[in-house]
């Protein structure tokens, strides 16, 4: 009964979903209709949706290509984090504007032994490692909450930032964002590091990316911070390769910005 229930909700959604597509080119199909009973010329009907669909068409081409070659610029974080690089902890924060459907989470690091302890106040994340449960590869349990002897008593933490993405300020307003994430420190306020991911999607156009994709974790899509290829940001289901590369790619980003302290 359930499926029966959710197929027809999908239904509804995405007849409803198409219709919208439509009607844009549905009305300025009648405004060239109405063209053509005032001066007589019979090809505004088709001309007008002709050029609207040309317009889209040249405006999701431009952002495509923009997109791409900003995403030679920016270097994907690669490599291993060893131990002598290991930092102790940080509290980290998410801005509500940035918050993917994935999440942002360091169990990775923790459960690898890489970071002893992560906490996040705002969201009441609090995540520290365990007894050791495998020595090679480094696996150990993860403690949370209360479990987290000592981690109130450790004294500022230094501080990761997921910040507010921003749109690309280009005069054709392509659906392109910059998404910077900092590592600072909780004394002084010092920017200890910070790296860039490279987005596209969202609105209008992230509707879209989910229909094609077929599920959430489209309506982003991202490149050069995790990985130089083309993929869904920060995704929440874990079978996907990019879920794993963000897991990757934030330890190491946060792990050689603590070490270098």
């Amino acid at each position: 009964m359930e499926v029966l229930i959710f197929g027809a909700v999908s239904l509804v959604f995405s007849t409803a979903f198409w219709a919208f597509t439509a009607l844009p080119l549905y009305i300025i199909y009648h405004i060239g209709r109405a063209i053509d009973r005032s001066y007589h010329l019979a090809f505004m009907k088709w001309l007008m949706p002709a050029l609207l669909i040309l317009l889209i068409c040249i405006w999701l081409g431009s952002s495509y290509y923009f997109f791409k070659q900003e995403c030679r610029t920016i270097t994907p974080m690669r490599g291993d984090v060893t131990t002598s690089m290991r930092p102790q902890g940080f509290s980290f924060y998410v801005d509500e504007s940035v918050a993917p459907h994935g999440g942002i989470r360091f169990e990775h690091a923790v459960r690898n032994g890489l970071i002893s302890y992560v906490e996040s106040k705002p969201y009441n994340y609090k995540i520290c490692a365990g007894r050791v449960l495998r020595e090679s590869p480094r696996i150990v349990s993860i403690e949370r909450g209360r479990d987290c002897q000592g981690l109130d008593a450790a004294g500022p933490l230094p501080e990761v930032h997921f910040l507010p993405k921003k749109k690309v300020s280009y005069w054709w307003a392509p659906p392109i964002y910059r998404a910077e994430i900092r590592v600072t420190d909780s004394a002084s306020g010092a920017v200890l590091a910070s790296a860039t991911d490279l987005l596209i999607g969202g609105g209008i156009l992230g509707n879209y990316q989910r229909a094609i994709g077929g599920d959430q974790d489209y309506e982003y899509l991202s490149c050069g911070y995790a990985s130089s290829k083309l993929g869904p940001w920060r995704p929440s289901l874990t079978s996907r390769p990019e879920f794993e590369q963000y897991e990757v790619a934030d330890t190491l980003f946060v792990a050689r910005a603590l070490a270098s302290k």
